[in-house]
């Protein structure tokens, strides 16, 4: 005999599975559109980028003085400021002129033209996606006309823009580099055609490749994307008989796997993104003269790392859907508790050791004994995976560009074995979380039909079962706000250690932003005091300045946080009381509406709270770093 959750269950199940497993037109048609949109939306994105640099700003003043001349993404005019700024304008974070000024543009008119044909193409896709929703026939046409081409032809066309990129570096963005190394004002009056001509005659008869731009030399650059394209056609060819299949296995495939693909493609992208943020930071940037923009640098890896946590998110968040419906990884149900059990106590252990240390510390100050705390004086510690990535000393550890430092091996102490661990500790705790919601998502012992409530589930509080903090949405949502932690411990890390013993001008000696006081960050008061309290007088005393508009978004990005503490601890008893005061009074004033709103639920509640949440607090880092790097080295 089977009881009625079995047969409902396996109904749900083999319904739930045809209906993923058959391919429908509708489909189909809204995966091309929506494609198709997100391709226009992006290109006009990069427009605009393009627009900005050829008209608000200017970019022939950078290209005739790299090395001293501040790229400016908006312009302040004296009628409105009132002569009060001492500079023209807000400084770019972008790196945009320095990506515009490697890939070859001269002149203003170039960049003017490419961004009109990027919002041309941009505008003739979003009428092909409108187009093929409207028109269903188009949409199987182009998917069958799709499916022809297979993945070895598409492979070999990869391979072939590699190289013809590469050919557009060489032939147009070294050349230009070459005479820019020489005279910069020789640029104005230099046609493409001409450097063409004038840099490949001067790279044949001469040895002389950029290399005082502090970055990866374009040659290298070059040879990297040939051999990419090489490498691409080559496998492709030795592959051909078995990569055959064609573009429709992507539309065929069924719900579950594109749930599995996203969330292996969002991993990936958190990582490259993450990689990205240290190369910036402690690597060779491939753009010219951008290793000493500081503010680019701090901007663009500030950028990667909230990229590549929110990426990480959104991979958890699907392959918890992918695991919620399917059968095939049942073996890791009988080795969850193991793997949940030994990640909990390797995080306690790393966070007692790492916050006990700063504890120590602030309880030794406090009690007037810093000469017994663990500092670099007394009892000193040194990150042990860290000493791997000194150079030897006979190697050349400082690297300068117009009297700034471009790159420089610093020498680690305490501090950074302190930062580290507590680095550890948060991603640990982020994976712990995020982990737990994954294996538990299908059955616990509260739940055991969870698979049959779904990836996100109302909240009912404790009064009604309990089933808060238990779907694998609340833990996704509990996640979010440690990998905000571990967001802004990292972007505060970095941004304290760079102004510190990394960046900085060099005279008879280096004379860093900060003046090395990330050495006293031994102890949690060091932090606040002597960082986030001290040096934030850039952001809090920018009004009337140029700085002003990252002023009035830091006051108001703090209001929007309160805001969202509102959503998140007042639960839902207060918005039901508040919302019907509001009905109550509508109809005394007899003033009904014809829709009876309703309060929000626990997990709808949750869901702004974490929005307002994370957007505040990006803006709150975003306001505050900008301003103080900018006023540090302005």
């Amino acid at each position: 005999m089977f009881s009625l959750g079995q047969i409902s269950k396996s109904v749900y199940h083999t319904t739930y599975d045809l209906a993923c497993t058959s391919v429908s037109t509708p489909s189909s048609t809204l995966q091309l559109v929506l494609g198709l949109q997100h391709l226009s939306a992006l290109l006009l994105w990069l427009s605009l980028q393009y627009y900005i640099a050829c008209s608000a700003t200017g970019y022939i003043e950078f290209t005739q003085d790299p090395y001293n001349v501040i790229p400016y993404s908006s312009l302040a005019f004296s009628i409105v400021t009132q002569d009060i700024t001492s500079t023209p304008g807000i400084p770019s974070v972008t790196g945009l002129y320095h990506i515009l000024l490697t890939l070859g543009f001269t002149k203003l008119s170039q960049i003017s033209y490419t961004s009109s044909c990027l919002v041309l193409v941009s505008f003739l896709t979003l009428v092909l996606s409108i187009r093929i929703s409207v028109v269903p026939n188009i949409a199987s046409y182009i998917i069958k006309k799709g499916s022809t081409l297979s993945l070895h032809q598409i492979s070999i066309l990869g391979g072939l823009g590699s190289i013809a990129w590469a050919g557009h570096l060489y032939h147009v963005s070294l050349p230009l580099c070459v005479v820019s190394s020489i005279s910069t004002t020789s640029l104005l009056s230099l046609s493409p055609v001409s450097i063409v001509w004038f840099g490949n005659n001067l790279l044949a008869n001469s040895t002389y490749i950029v290399e005082d731009a502090s970055s990866l030399t374009l040659l290298s650059i070059v040879y990297h994307h040939i051999g990419v394209g090489i490498v691409i056609i080559l496998t492709t060819c030795l592959y051909l008989n078995t990569t055959q299949s064609s573009l429709l296995i992507t539309v065929k495939s069924t719900v579950y796997q594109k749930h599995l693909d996203l969330s292996r493609s969002l991993v990936i992208l958190a990582f490259i993104s993450t990689l990205i943020s240290s190369m910036f930071i402690y690597g060779t940037c491939p753009y010219l003269y951008l290793s000493t923009s500081y503010q680019s640098l701090l901007g663009l890896s500030v950028h990667h790392i909230w990229i590549s946590s929110i990426s990480t998110l959104g991979g958890a968040s699907h392959l918890a859907i992918y695991y919620l419906k399917t059968y095939t990884t049942q073996v890791l149900n009988c080795q969850r508790d193991v793997i949940i059990g030994h990640l909990v106590w390797v995080t306690i252990f790393i966070g007692c050791h790492s916050f006990g240390i700063y504890v120590h510390n602030d309880t030794l100050y406090s009690l007037g004994y810093s000469s017994s705390t663990i500092s670099d004086s007394t009892l000193s510690l040194t990150p042990l995976f860290g000493l791997f990535t000194i150079p030897p000393e006979t190697s050349v550890t400082l690297a300068t560009l117009s009297n700034k430092v471009s790159s420089v091996v610093p020498e680690l102490g305490t501090c950074d074995y302190l930062l580290a661990h507590i680095h550890a500790f948060n991603i640990h705790v982020s994976l712990l979380i995020g982990l737990k919601g994954l294996l538990f998502s299908r059955t616990s012992r509260l739940v055991p039909d969870k698979s049959l409530l779904g990836f996100g589930y109302p909240c009912d509080g404790p009064g009604r079962g309990g089933t808060c903090q238990i779907s694998p949405w609340d833990h996704i949502y509990l996640s979010s706000f440690w990998y905000y932690n571990t967001c802004s411990i990292l972007v505060f890390g970095v941004s304290w250690t760079t102004s510190s013993y990394i960046w900085g001008s060099v005279t008879q000696e280096i004379i860093h932003l900060s003046n090395g006081d990330f050495t006293s960050s031994i102890c949690v008061n060091s932090w606040l005091r002597d960082y986030l309290w001290t040096q934030s007088s850039q952001a809090i005393q920018s009004y009337g300045s140029h700085l002003g508009g990252y002023g009035y978004l830091f006051i108001g990005a703090h209001f929007l946080w309160s805001l969202s503490l509102m959503y998140l601890f007042s639960g839902r008893g207060y918005w039901q009381e508040l919302i019907e005061s509001l009905i109550w009074s509508h109809n005394k004033l007899n003033i009904t509406p014809n829709v009876s709103p309703r309060a929000l639920s626990i997990t709808h509640g949750r869901l702004v709270g974490a929005i307002h949440y994370l957007l505040s607090g990006i803006t709150v880092t975003w306001t505050y770093l900008l301003s103080r790097i900018s006023v540090l080295t302005t």
